[in-house]
Formats: structure tokens, sequence, C-alpha cells
């Protein structure tokens, strides 16, 4: 079987969702009466269908994730385990039904701004910097929080100091969470495929 997992991290609910999600794309919905997700669930799908070429993907799916739960997604391959997981991501647009996140629902919304709501992903072939640091990598999935400018970071100027050290924070959070301490200075190409996943993770 080739599985697909899902998981919603505990965090707070953010009053920026909101904001993020109001520039979402207007789609309309033929079934916006499937949604109606539970107080807790950080994500819900409902009615969700895509279909490529006149091929059915998905047709009809419902999925719910609370905070702190992990689920996971099965079947042979062509069974649109990718397919719905690009939906999630922002990489595919569904031709019906509507995702929420934190009780914000939409049905359509850029990768960019998923992005900075904090959903990501990771892929089953690795996709890391192997001359770069653990910690490197690990930064550099807080690129999209950088609002200073080029010169700035040059220059070093206090904007660019800030985020620099609100980076370095996180990405010392990250490493703690994942237990990665160990490893944090070592180049990620000379570490084993496992902890290589789990930088990957921590990435994301």
């Amino acid at each position: 079987m080739i599985g697909a997992s899902l998981g919603a991290a505990a965090y707070e609910r953010s009053p920026e969702i909101s904001g993020i999600l109001a520039g979402a794309d207007p789609v309309e919905d033929t079934r916006p009466a499937r949604l109606s997700p539970k107080a807790d669930a950080i994500l819900a799908l409902g009615g969700i269908s895509i279909s490529f070429g006149g091929v059915t993907a998905l047709r009809d799916v419902d999925l719910e994730v609370k905070s702190r739960e992990i689920r996971a997604v099965i079947g042979p391959n062509g069974a649109g385990k990718s397919s719905l997981i690009n939906i999630i991501s922002g990489l595919y647009h569904a031709d019906q039904g509507k995702i929420a996140i934190d009780g914000q629902s939409f049905s359509r919304v850029s990768a960019s701004r998923l992005a900075r709501l904090g959903v990501a992903r990771t892929f089953q072939n690795l996709a890391l910097f192997g001359g770069l640091s653990v910690r490197d990598n690990i930064a550099s999935g807080r690129v999209h929080t950088r609002r200073a400018s080029f010169v700035e970071h040059i220059a070093g100027l206090p904007r660019a100091r800030r985020e620099d050290a609100a980076i370095a924070e996180k990405v010392d959070q990250t490493i703690a969470f994942l237990h990665l301490e160990a490893v944090a200075d070592r180049l990620v190409a000379t570490l084993p495929y496992g902890l290589q996943k789990r930088v990957e993770l921590a990435r994301a």
C-alpha cells in the first residue's frame, strides 16, 4: 500500500488567518453545505472533487484533522492520494468542494498564502541542500517570512537583523523539537536517509 500522511501540529489560533484567506480567489461552489467542520478541526475538506482530461481523480472527499492528530491516506497507485495532497497544499485547485483551515473556508487559495498559514509538505524523494548544514536547510524554510530587502540584509540594517534573530530562534526550537541537536551543524549530505527525512520535516 502507498500512503500519504496528514498532520496538524499544535498551534495557536491566529487572527492573521482571516486576513490571509480574505485574498483567496472566489470560486463558485455547488456544494457549500458539505463543509461544516467541528470546532476543534484545524483542517477540513468537504465534497472535494477533481478530474483530469475526463478521468476523475477524486470524488466527494470529506476529511477532518484535529490539532495534534495524524491521519494517513492509503491506497494503490492512481487512487488520488497525491492529488488530494496537492489540493491541500495549493498546487491543484479542486473542481468542486471547499477546504477550511482553522474554521476559515475557501475554494481556492495560492500556495504562498497557505505557506503563511503554516501549510507545508515534503516529498518522497529528498530535496535538501546537501552542501549546507542541517541548521541552514531548516532556516531556508523560513524564507517566506522575510520582509527586509536584499540591500537591508547586505548592509545589516535593523529590520534584517531582527528577522535573522527571529529565524534563528525558530530554527533552534524546531531542532530541539525533532531532536536534531547532535547533527545541527553537520552537512546534510553526510547524514543517513532517516535523519535527512527528519531534516525535511523540520524545514517544512
